[in-house]
């Protein structure tokens, strides 16, 4: 029986009259239409005959030529299998899911920001890219102290991330201890203006 070449590039042509490059790579078939998965603007079938066909034949030639130099078709799936295990994929997954349901607006608003403040600090760090099985608790405790405005509101900046991380997280089978990001102390909330009256009152009393 006759076996066919792995990533040897050949020229198809449909009923239709277009062309396409069939390469065969780990027992899998890739069609390619135009040149764009080797960084290659060749588009012949926006072309007409018999440019279509010439630019065809370059075409195979420019993907005989990728493949010499080690470029590999990629598996979309695969590829999007690992996307979702990058870091900067799940916080979007997970904000994208909880903006579906009824949370209040300033909720809403507050999980924006820390989802934006987030995916900046990883762009910063250059940690964009990290899967999330090399993430520790470290990296997350960084960004609450960089990112929290004020002392007393790392708490809440701790909370957010923890809402957006967490979950999705465990659900990949990355267990995290946020209990080792240690707060400092803040002070006691400053009196409301109704409270600040009453000490008021009860001072004048004495």
């Amino acid at each position: 029986m006759k076996t066919k070449k792995e990533l040897s590039s050949k020229i198809y042509k449909t009923k239709d009259g277009r062309y396409q490059i069939h390469l065969l790579y780990k027992n899998k078939r890739y069609r390619f239409a135009n040149g764009s998965a080797i960084e290659e603007n060749l588009m012949p079938n926006l072309l007409e005959e018999p440019e279509r066909g010439n630019m065809a034949f370059l075409m195979c030639s420019a993907f005989q030529l990728a493949i010499a130099k080690g470029w590999r078709p990629a598996d979309k799936k695969k590829e999007a299998a690992e996307k979702k295990k990058r870091l900067s994929n799940i916080a979007d997954v997970v904000l994208e899911r909880k903006l579906k349901f009824n949370y209040s607006d300033y909720y809403r608003r507050d999980l924006i920001r820390t989802h934006a403040n987030w995916n900046k600090y990883l762009r910063k760090e250059g940690l964009s890219n990290l899967l999330i099985t090399d993430l520790t608790i470290d990296v997350i405790a960084k960004f609450v102290y960089e990112y929290a405005p004020s002392p007393e509101s790392m708490k809440n900046v701790k909370r957010n991330i923890s809402a957006l991380l967490r979950d999705e997280l465990e659900t990949h089978g990355v267990f995290l201890n946020y209990k080792r990001i240690k707060l400092p102390r803040t002070t006691q909330p400053a009196q409301t203006h109704k409270g600040r009256r009453k000490a008021s009152k009860r001072h004048q009393g004495l």
